[in-house]
């Protein structure tokens, strides 16, 4: 009796184990097992302290600081509950986490402060941000309540003024421009004009069938008129985010599309570049493109400052990498930044490119390639076919990187650095020629790839497998290690 008690209890035992380790499977629900411990938090493109991070909003460089704020839900790893983050830094690549700038609070952004922009004017810092309203509300996963339907809210467009040097604001109600029906403007970028006088351009959709951009204008920021509308039904459905500036005597125009890309990502970031007619508000278009031939970095924002040092203007976007989820139970963050790159327009063609300032993180040539840390900066010019395998085991199992000289075809990989429930392409395929430039930037669970400086790029996290690179030739490659 007492022999099958024992039995009894032992199968119990065991199937408890079993269960045990199956919850935490699931729980972290990966299908790849690093053969490391490390955490997967990138070093310099920034991410939330916790939880869910998306749009970079208000990008200024004010009082001698620069200002990130973002799209931040506290309570979950899941878009929902939306305020505005805060971080700031002296370099725009190492930054300091503050207090939440913005929190829904009144009746026109009683469900969530949307995306929107900042500006100085008479050394105070003004925000424009877009308060929501919802229709219809419904709860998703961790119990935060978002909108039943994709358009089910009400938009308004509302001005805040920081008394203490852009950490908290001060609301200006009512919106600046109050709700209209069935509309669904949002997302206010504002900037100062060569004339003096200041403009809004918003982002809206037609029936959502045609994507548009509406201009506003201001003399003072406080009271706005309605300048005109540019519509196009050759980029998606509705246009989010939109960006408009000078650069070089060129108008540049970046927006993310909604519904122009993927399957698995139909929401995509693009840039026009050409000139805008202010009398009949039409957008004369000169070159077009992606701003990510993955299409994972999306919603970009710029800003424009003086850099004393360089003696220069200089125009700075920054992007969000999107995430559908955590890694796993033990990295909280969801969401992360692209590193801040430099705009600029070369032989007419419109380019970003890694600031200046992350060259300076470089620490010599990286010697060992199997004790990476993952964390490196690879340049080489295509002079042949080549293989690369990064975030690598030691079986040469990670991601891999191929280049067909014959088709002219870049071949990126990631099938094994993916993880359960993660969105995204496996495979991406890029046309490039052969002898372009690449740069890869590696920073923990994120790869940057950069062609022909900046002409195209390609931004996506990786869970990895491991710290090794392999190659089939790399003394034409250059590797430095980052630190």
């Amino acid at each position: 009796m007492k022999l099958i008690n024992k039995k009894i209890i032992f199968s119990i035992f065991i199937v408890f184990i079993i269960t045990v380790i199956g919850i935490s499977i699931y729980n972290n629900k990966t299908v790849n097992n690093k053969s490391f411990d490390a955490s997967l938090r990138p070093k310099y493109h920034f991410t939330p302290e916790s939880n869910w991070l998306n749009d970079p909003n208000g990008l200024c460089y004010y009082n001698g600081t620069f200002h990130l704020y973002y799209q931040y839900n506290p309570f979950a790893p899941c878009w929902g509950a939306i305020h505005w983050g805060h971080a700031t830094s002296k370099d725009m690549l190492n930054w300091q986490y503050e207090n939440i700038a913005l929190k829904y609070d009144n009746e026109y952004d009683k469900d969530g402060c949307f995306s929107g922009s900042a500006i100085e004017k008479e050394g105070k810092l003004h925000i424009f941000y877009t308060g929501v309203k919802y229709h219809k509300i419904k709860y998703n996963e961790y119990n935060i309540p978002i909108q039943e339907e994709p358009n089910g809210f009400t938009p308004s467009q509302i001005h805040a003024v920081s008394e203490d040097g852009g950490y908290s604001f001060k609301k200006i109600l009512p919106p600046s421009i109050m709700p209209i029906k069935d509309n669904q403007m949002r997302d206010p970028k504002v900037f100062k004009t060569k004339e003096g006088f200041y403009r809004m351009v918003l982002g809206d959709t037609e029936d959502y069938k045609n994507g548009s951009i509406l201009f506003y204008k201001s003399n003072d920021l406080n009271e706005w008129t309605f300048e005109g509308k540019w519509t196009s039904d050759k980029f998606g459905l509705g246009w989010e985010c939109p960006d408009f500036f000078d650069l070089n005597n060129n108008d540049v125009l970046i927006f993310s599309p909604m519904g122009a890309g993927s399957e698995e990502y139909p929401n995509i970031a693009m840039y026009l570049k050409g000139k805008m007619d202010f009398t009949n508000f039409n957008f004369n278009i000169e070159s077009k493109g992606l701003l990510d031939e993955s299409f994972e970095m999306y919603a970009p924002q710029t800003f424009n400052y003086y850099d004393e040092n360089k003696q220069r203007e200089r125009r700075i976007m920054i992007g969000w990498i999107r995430m559908s989820k955590p890694f796993d139970n033990n990295n909280t963050f969801c969401g992360m930044m692209t590193i801040p790159r430099e705009c600029f327009i070369e032989n007419e063609i419109f380019r970003t490119y890694p600031i200046e300032e992350f060259n300076d993180k470089r620490k010599g040539r990286l010697k060992d390639l199997k004790n990476t840390k993952n964390l490196y900066d690879i340049e080489f010019k295509i002079k042949d076919n080549f293989n690369m395998t990064l975030f690598a085991d030691i079986n040469k199992k990670g991601l891999y990187l191929n280049y067909d000289k014959n088709k002219s075809l870049l071949t990126i990989d990631r099938r094994d650095v993916k993880f359960e429930g993660m969105f995204g392409a496996q495979k991406i395929e890029i046309k490039i020629d052969l002898s372009s430039d690449i740069r890869i930037i590696a920073d923990v669970s994120v790869l940057e790839i950069f062609i022909d400086k900046g002409e195209k790029s390609c931004s996506f996290t990786v869970y990895p497998l491991g710290e090794n690179i392999f190659t089939d030739n790399n003394k034409d490659i250059n590797i430095y290690k980052i630190e």
